[in-house]
């Protein structure tokens, strides 16, 4: 759907974002081409799909199960498995993206069980919202659930599309 060349200038920007931003010593690996390109474009044809006359607002975050623990290991997101998965589609996504509001909550996805060709949707993690800088203090205590520092895209209107590491927001695209 989108050219290449934007996907490949995406990843450097998160590269180089990477490098820059203070990470406290956990550095996130760089998720593969084909990862964004998946979260990406998924994300974009979801929205502007409408589910019960609502317009899809949704954040999607790139998490496999079994680097959940790892990956996850210097914050204390709270993850809800779901019973079972469900194929990583704009379809799915508009349907499931009433039930997270992207200002807390993202749907976690990884790539599927079956074929490393698909992505399925496993999950739903919750976080804290992100404070105003200008008029909001932080305040960080022990259940406090900042936001994750895998790959994030957050979708707030359509054609309207933000690539996040944690709270830095890396890529800002409007159709």
């Amino acid at each position: 759907m989108f050219e290449t060349r934007i996907f490949y200038k995406i990843r450097r920007c998160w590269i180089e974002d990477q490098n820059r931003i203070d990470h406290s010593g956990h550095e996130t690996p760089v998720p593969e081409l084909r990862d964004f390109i998946a979260l990406i474009e998924t994300a974009f044809v979801a929205s502007l799909k409408r589910e019960e006359e609502q317009r899809t607002r949704v954040s999607i975050i790139l998490l496999s199960e079994k680097d959940k623990e790892h990956e996850l290991s210097n914050s204390n997101q709270s993850i809800l498995v779901f019973d079972r998965r469900y194929l990583f589609s704009p379809e799915s996504v508009a349907k499931l993206s009433p039930a997270c509001d992207p200002r807390i909550g993202a749907l976690v996805v990884s790539p599927g069980r079956e074929s490393a060709e698909t992505y399925e949707i496993w999950g739903l993690m919750y976080f804290d919202p992100t404070t105003n800088r200008f008029n909001e203090i932080p305040v960080h205590h022990e259940v406090s659930t900042s936001r994750p520092d895998p790959l994030m895209v957050t979708v707030d209107s359509p054609g309207s599309l933000m690539i996040s590491i944690g709270n830095y927001q890396i890529v800002h695209y409007n159709y």
